[in-house]
């Protein structure tokens, strides 16, 4: 709690999309598009481990300190920023929403940063993350 004043911008995941507006303002982000990927086809687990009264006491003791600090973005942090956005962050965030719902998971890879994201990554890192490997592995 301490640290997030260090920090310009926190979102929050229900948030999501009036999350990435507010990052958009306070960071000068030209655009911001996304395409929903990788959503779990069913709650079956959530749901399970959420009847089970002794699982949902081992979740809230293992994540205290994470529920303590996400109390405090939810009750102070984000309305803060909220306030700080200013009055049109519900006509942003409408706006926003209109323009990324035509977003559709291959319009992300057919834009040329991705191609260069893609390249840096396979020709670059990915060998230098083996090379480290391999040094690690050799001692």
């Amino acid at each position: 709690i301490a640290l997030l004043g260090r920090f310009a911008f926190v979102g929050l995941t229900e948030r999501f999309d009036e999350s990435l507006v507010i990052l958009q303002q306070t960071v000068g982000l030209p655009t911001i598009r996304y395409a929903p990927r990788w959503v779990a086809p069913s709650n079956e687990i959530k749901t399970a481990l959420l009847s089970d009264p002794e699982s949902v006491r081992m979740i809230e003791a293992v994540n205290r300190n994470d529920t303590e600090l996400y109390r405090h973005v939810t009750d102070e942090t984000y309305p803060k920023q909220q306030v700080q956005y200013g009055e049109s962050l519900d006509t942003d965030v409408a706006a926003f929403r209109a323009v990324n719902k035509l977003m559709r998971p291959r319009h992300q890879y057919f834009h040329p940063r991705y191609a260069a994201y893609v390249a840096k990554w396979r020709l670059h890192y990915e060998p230098w993350v083996e090379r480290q490997r391999r040094k690690a592995q050799a001692r």
